[in-house]
């Protein structure tokens, strides 16, 4: 019986090669747009939420437009942060965050490049993260400190505990 509807339907499309060809492009365009439409929304719904204060975290960008087009940039001026905690007693704490993609680590013989995330120490205060080892309460007390993943200090320092061990 299905062997039946599948060669019935197979000579209508056939049969009518434009009319199946327009209504096949549409549905495929309304299911492209509404899975882009639902990834969208997983995205700005589930987006940090499972950080403590995620009700408090904020994003300052940038918005501008040139030659006619709207753009957006997370970057903002190094000193705004300072400035707005300064001047708003609401701002509770704030981090500047900047990437490097080429970031080397050394360790005795052993040289690791990867990518590296550079924040201000209220970072841990804002973000609940887990650390394993170390000052949970200010990780990022001074210019000096760092934080790196257990996957990265394995690669790096091997079996050995790496709190305190100075990187050239």
């Amino acid at each position: 019986m299905l062997k039946t509807y599948i060669k019935v339907a197979w000579r209508n499309l056939l049969k009518n090669k434009a009319f199946s060809a327009i209504n096949i492009f549409g549905l495929a365009i309304g299911m492209a747009g509404a899975l882009l439409i639902a990834l969208w929304l997983q995205n700005m719904l589930g987006m940090d939420r499972f950080h403590e204060k995620s009700d408090r975290l904020y994003i300052i960008s940038n918005r501008d437009t040139y030659q006619g087009e709207s753009h957006a940039w997370t970057n903002t001026p190094k000193i705004m942060g300072p400035t707005l905690k300064s001047d708003f007693p609401e701002i509770e704490s704030f981090t500047r965050i900047e990437q490097d993609d080429k970031f080397l680590t050394s360790y005795g013989d052993k040289n690791l490049v990867s990518s590296a995330t550079f924040a201000d120490a209220g970072f841990f205060n804002m973000f609940s993260y887990p650390l394993l080892k170390g000052d949970k309460t200010n990780p990022l007390k001074d210019a000096n400190s760092i934080v790196i993943t257990e996957k990265y200090a394995k690669a790096l320092f091997g079996d050995t505990d790496p709190i305190g061990k100075p990187s050239k």
